[in-house]
């Protein structure tokens, strides 16, 4: 489930693109091969001109929930730097907005000036998409379990998230709960346990990544960004609008609509007409 083997030497990014120019781009994801939504790697062969990018490498950095974000954004930062590589921009997906806001900050405080910033359908962890992607991992594992212990396996998350004193705390309960079922699942399946920690690792390191998240000071960074927004009402900046109706106005500096699905905007030719633009 991890992403493919890296083109670069770096520990905690993937280069995912090359060109010549000495500039980098950074890319913030929680970035998964085989994920139904598009990734950095489909769009960087679409900007023109090509640029290097970097994306995330979240195994490299995460362990388990209770990780500490700032941990994560010094060793990216500290890599980048001692590449010695001028950074052209920082872009974010999804959750990983946060993140890209984190490594802009940094960055500014470390060199005077932030790199341009572009987030595409930014989102803030929250718990309810935690429970989403857990209830996905737990699909996973209704060949073995079936509906009925699925069904108690929701139910204890929920109960969970009402109980959870902050994203780190449920992210704890969400993991237990998981590796519970998870190992009667794998009994049942006789799965190997190579098999089963590959499973279970990137489920834990999933809730870490966004658990930690929530300790990022993102405000400033989106407020000075430009956010690239789906056509989906449910994503990104659309959904904080179908929550909370008149409360978007200042969340980023610019944004841009464009009427392309949440799942295919990282692999559209219009996007990539804009940012390529806009780099």
């Amino acid at each position: 489930m991890k992403g493919e083997t890296p083109m670069n030497p770096t520990e905690t990014w993937r280069e995912i693109a090359a060109d010549h120019s000495g500039e980098i781009v950074l890319a913030a994801d929680f970035d998964v091969a085989g994920r139904p939504e598009a990734r950095f790697a489909d769009l960087a062969p679409l900007l023109a001109p090509r640029h290097t990018v970097w994306v995330t490498d979240p195994w490299a950095v995460a362990d388990a929930p209770g990780d500490r974000a700032d941990s994560y954004v010094k060793r990216w930062v500290d890599e980048v730097d001692a590449s010695g590589r001028p950074v052209r921009a920082v872009l974010g997906f999804c959750g990983g907005a946060v993140y890209a806001a984190a490594i802009a900050d940094e960055l500014e405080r470390r060199h005077g000036r932030s790199p341009r910033i572009l987030l595409f359908d930014p989102e803030r962890p929250t718990a309810l998409g935690m429970y989403f992607q857990f209830c996905k991992a737990l699909d996973q594992l209704a060949p073995a379990l079936g509906p009925a212990e699925i069904g108690r396996a929701q139910e204890a998350a929920q109960y969970e998230q009402v109980l959870a004193a902050d994203l780190t705390d449920y992210a704890t309960a969400l993991l237990r709960i998981f590796l519970e079922r998870g190992r009667e699942a794998f009994d049942r399946l006789d799965l190997s346990e190579a098999h089963r920690a590959e499973f279970t690792g990137a489920v834990r390191i999933f809730l870490a990544f966004m658990a930690a998240a929530e300790q990022v000071d993102h405000g400033p960074a989106w407020r000075r960004a430009t956010a690239i927004s789906s056509s989906t009402p449910t994503s990104g900046l659309n959904g904080h609008r179908l929550l909370n109706p008149g409360q978007a106005a200042g969340l980023v500096g610019t944004e841009v609509r464009c009427q392309v699905p949440h799942v295919d905007l990282l692999r559209s030719a219009t996007t990539a007409d804009l940012v390529s633009g806009l780099l």
